[in-house]
């Protein structure tokens, strides 16, 4: 007795090569994309360059690969910038100034090539950007590049106490050289040279002015007693970055020494203190907004602040305030200290301080600068992680209340309680990952990362007690056994809120380059593979397009592919762009695979004898999909026994309705354009009794499908008894 029967797999989901596989999954999708408004699977996927106006070989014309890119934006989208190295060179695009010209513009003209590749990093306006070799740069308003860190000034020189040259019973009062540096540092030369150009006396009692020294400094007292110490000063100075960052702290200056002097001014003795003029104050590097000044007092070794010099150009400064006109304490080291991460790999943002490791001689450190700065770090603002055990530390990331540190073999988490006190603590060990670039953020989910076990999902709430580690790779586990281990370091990752996929390159079987792609799709929660894309480092700009530097990187002739430069994924069904009688052509769409789950239809030894595959598809015009059908698990063709049968090629249009007209070969004014339908279309298969089955498809074609169903009947026979 026979039974008809019918298997319907809709919606279906993604890849899953999981052992039994769940009926709606796919044994392979490639190159396919999710349409959430269906819930169907399309082909419209492909690559374009991403100046489209412009040839690649106009814009890129030295071979050289793009070596990293990031995509940075601010005030909300406003202001966006495309940043890229090519060829040892950082470049930066602004698209919405307009070119006329070549479109891109050197930032710098030397980077080196980094192993790990070049990180980026926003830190309130600036973009840090970090390689293990170079000093990190910081960038604000699209070029403008400052060196990150300040380093510590050189030491001011004082001069002499100058005391009042002016010997007349009635001074003049009117000014006060102390407070003028052009008087104050004149030549005697100049003096001399010009008779109606005097010294300014000090204008005694005046409230600004009161001298260093202190009362008698240096003087015998009127009852006899021993002389006091002669007054004695000493100044250091620091750099304050434009956006408050302050500097180390120079060296203390040599030591200034004088008694003071008594003179007669009007019927009264009156004690002169005298200004001290400091030179050679030095410059600070660029972003450098002012100089702060701080000096001892006459007795003791502290120093006090003194006054900010509000530029980056006076060289000299007078120093006429008394003791008692001294501010608070001189900063220490504990907040003001040298720069730490002068070759840094990478960095976060976190708590309002800037993160940075301690680079290749220091991978288990990170340092941390004080809030609100960029360019200030406390000589304690550091983490040792080694404690932790895990290995080097290859990335980190900030998400919510933690920094999330990625470790070979490990994360830790560096928490900031309520008082703002930061505290590192381990979170998972034996699961780490290989590179930065291999962990991707992605908004109410969490933070993804490529292992070399498959590919995790940290997820979660506010507080680091809630954090989740969930493998989300566990229906392609198949997949990883291909991926080369040892390339790992070069993985890229990125997310697109446009198409809601978080996109992952890897290497496979010792390929040289990032040769497989693996998409996680958001709306089912399932994967499926990309090939055919050259992606070497990628980005997502703020439309949620996905912008990547290729690999290519050689010359290209006649013939030649010549996929050099930057490109964009988008929903043009094209391969890449080769060289054709000197002129720069698509190549055409790339190929896209299906291979459907295999079905037992619920019990596997009894035989099925399938007679219709039904596929449920958006209509595509005149565009004919054949399909190749399986059974028993086997899908090699020149397996004789239970090979593969194909079916005739069927255009997507409704069988029952007439044709739709198509793009190419409708009468204007005459058909009417039309949205595509969903329709079902029937494949006949001819095949033997089989315990499992299965079918597939490979096509440039358009296709947008969302499932299918299968028409079998089922007999009495059994699968045969095993062989002996």
């Amino acid at each position: 007795m026979q039974i008809s029967l019918k298997n319907e797999i809709y919606p279906q989901l993604g890849l899953n090569q999981e052992l039994p596989q769940p009926p709606n999954s796919a044994t392979s999708l490639t190159n396919f994309q999710y349409n959430d408004q269906f819930k169907t699977w399309h082909n419209r996927i492909g690559f374009e360059k991403y100046f489209t106006n412009r040839s690649i070989q106009a814009v890129f014309g030295a071979a050289g690969s793009v070596d990293s890119v990031y995509n940075w934006s601010t005030h909300g989208g406003a202001r966006t910038w495309l940043y890229f190295e090519y060829n040892g060179k950082l470049y930066y695009v602004n698209g919405s100034n307009g070119f006329t010209g070549d479109p891109k513009e050197v930032v710098i003209n030397s980077r080196s090539k980094s192993l790990h590749q070049t990180h980026y990093n926003p830190f309130g306006d600036y973009l840090v950007i970090c390689n293990g070799k170079d000093n990190p740069i910081a960038i604000k308003n699209g070029k403008k590049v400052y060196r990150l860190g300040l380093p510590a000034p050189s030491t001011p020189e004082p001069l002499n106490p100058r005391l009042v040259d002016h010997d007349t019973a009635d001074p003049d009062f009117t000014n006060s050289w102390a407070f003028s540096g052009a008087d104050y540092f004149c030549t005697n030369e100049f003096y001399d040279s010009h008779g109606s150009y005097t010294r300014r006396s000090l204008r005694i009692g005046l409230d600004e002015f009161q001298g260093l020294g202190s009362e008698l400094a240096g003087l015998a007292p009127a009852d006899g007693l021993a002389q006091e110490e002669p007054a004695s000063y000493q100044w250091r100075c620091s750099f304050v970055f434009e956006d408050g960052s302050e500097s180390a702290l120079s060296e203390a200056s040599k030591q200034i020494k004088w008694k003071l002097k008594i003179q007669l001014i009007g019927s009264n003795d009156e004690t002169i203190r005298p200004c001290i003029g400091l030179s050679n104050i030095p410059k600070g590097p660029k972003g450098t907004v002012a100089r702060r000044i701080y000096r001892t007092q006459t007795i003791g070794s502290e120093f006090y602040f003194v006054a900010t010099i509000p530029n980056n150009t006076q060289t000299t400064y007078v120093d006429y305030h008394s003791d008692e006109m001294l501010g608070a304490f001189a900063p220490t080291s504990d907040t003001h200290y040298l720069f730490p991460g002068n070759t840094a790999r990478f960095s976060a943002t976190f708590n309002g301080r800037l993160f940075l490791d301690g680079g290749p001689g220091q991978d288990r450190i990170i340092y941390y600068s004080e809030p609100g700065t960029i360019n200030q770090y406390g000589a304690n603002n550091f983490f040792d992680m080694g404690t932790f055990g895990g290995g080097s530390i290859t990335g980190m990331i900030s998400y919510y209340n933690q920094l999330l540190v990625f470790k070979e073999n490990g994360i830790d988490i560096i928490l900031s309680d309520s008082a703002g006190i930061l505290q590192a603590r381990p979170f998972v060990q034996g699961i780490g990952t290989q590179s930065v670039h291999s962990i991707v953020s992605v908004p109410n989910l969490g933070v993804f990362f490529v292992n070399k076990a498959g590919i995790y999902l940290i997820s979660g709430g506010y507080d680091a007690d809630t954090l989740q580690l969930t493998k989300v790779s566990e229906g392609i586990s198949g997949l990883f056994e291909q991926v080369s281990e040892n390339a790992l370091r070069f993985a890229r990752c990125a997310y697109s809120h446009k198409y809601r996929e978080v996109h992952f390159y890897l290497s496979t079987d010792g390929s040289a380059t990032l040769d497989t792609g693996l998409v996680y799709h958001i709306d089912t929660g399932s994967w499926s593979i990309r090939t055919g894309f050259p992606v070497k480092c990628i980005t997502s700009n703020n439309d949620g397009m996905l912008v990547f530097g290729s690999n290519f990187e050689g010359a290209a002739a006649e013939g030649d592919d010549i996929n050099r430069g930057l490109f964009v994924i988008s929903n043009k069904r094209n391969s890449g762009y080769r060289i054709s009688d000197d002129t720069e052509v698509a190549k055409g769409p790339l190929t896209s695979e299906f291979r459907s789950a295999w079905h037992d239809f619920g019990y596997g030894p009894t035989k099925k004898f399938v007679k219709y595959i039904y596929m449920y598809a958006m209509t595509q015009g005149n565009d004919k999909i054949s399909l190749n059908y399986y059974r028993d698990r086997d899908w090699y063709e020149e397996a004789i026994t239970s090979g593969a049968q194909s079916t005739e090629g069927e255009k997507q249009q409704r069988g029952d309705h007439p044709d739709q007209p198509v793009y190419g070969t409708a009468i204007w004014g005459t058909d009417k354009w039309q949205d595509t339908l969903f329709t079902e279309i029937r494949y006949d298969v001819s095949i033997k009794g089989a315990s499992q089955f299965a079918f597939a498809f490979e096509t440039t074609n358009r296709i947008e499908f969302a499932g299918y169903s299968i028409e079998y009947v089922v007999a009495d026979t059994k699968t045969i008894k095993g062989k002996v």
